[in-house]
Order: structure tokens, then sequence, then C-alpha cells
């Protein structure tokens, strides 16, 4: 698999993880759209890692990574790294926190953080992925939605 397919195939993770979020938030499962959310905004860091032929192999070390060639190195505003590190957490006490930790206000929390995260990071994919337009394309369709709702 080349870079531009590994670019393609976590674009479209990401865009299923956008819609799964949407249609969890909508029938009230705000823990299980939390994590929906925060592995959408993931499926984005990673690729964006494959452009300059970085694959971590961990949560851990995407966040890491992320951080140290895309924020600290200035493609992305200062607060970047933190707004991942976010997701990832939201995401981990929505996975193994104890019920009630995920409310729909803390939900709609994690929907702005990402909303706020995604159009930097499609604008960075779209300029050093240019052939993987069309999955970068249903990003932003899923984001919309997502945004409008």
């Amino acid at each position: 698999m080349t870079d531009q397919d590994a670019v393609a195939a976590r674009a479209r993770k990401a865009a299923a993880n956008l819609g799964s979020a949407q249609a969890l938030l909508d029938r009230g499962f705000a823990e299980n759209a939390v994590t929906a959310m925060s592995f959408a905004g993931f499926h984005l860091a990673q690729p964006l890692l494959a452009t300059i032929g970085i694959a971590p192999e961990t949560h851990r070390g995407t966040q890491q990574m992320f951080s140290f060639h895309f924020v600290r190195g200035g493609a992305l505003p200062a607060d970047f790294g933190r707004r991942l590190s976010r997701l990832m957490d939201d995401r981990g006490l929505a996975d193994y926190g104890l019920g009630g930790d995920i409310t729909p206000a803390s939900a709609a929390e994690t929907r702005e953080n990402l909303l706020a995260f995604l159009p930097p990071v499609l604008a960075l994919l779209r300029e050093r992925a240019p052939d993987a337009a069309e999955a970068l394309s249903e990003v932003q369709t899923a984001t919309d939605a997502l945004a409008a709702a």
C-alpha cells in the first residue's frame, strides 16, 4: 500500500467514524459517539504522519509524533497536540470509565473539539496527499453533516 493509499484508507475510516458518531448522537448514545468522534480524529492524524513516512504503532505514539512533527513543527496551531490528546482522553473515559462519566454535555464538548480539529488537518492532508482527494472529500461531507446537526 502506498502512502497515498494509506491516507485514503484512513480518511475513509475517519468519514465512517464521523457518520457513526452522528447516528449515535442522534440516538442518545453519548459514550459510543465520543469513541467514534475520537477515532475520527485519530484516523486523520495517522495519515498525516504517513505523508512524512511515519507509521506509529500505538495511539500514544501517534499523539507524540503528531505533536512533534506538525504542531511543534509549525504546520498546525499550537493547541492541536492538546486537541488530539483530549480526543483520546475522552475516548478512554468513554470506553473505560464508569457509567455516567460521559454525558450529552461532555459529548457536545468532544464534538466541538473535533470540529475545531478537523478543518486545518483536512487542509494539510489535501495539500500533502492530493491523490486522496476523493476520500478527503468524504471526510469533509461527514464533517459538514456533524457540524450541521
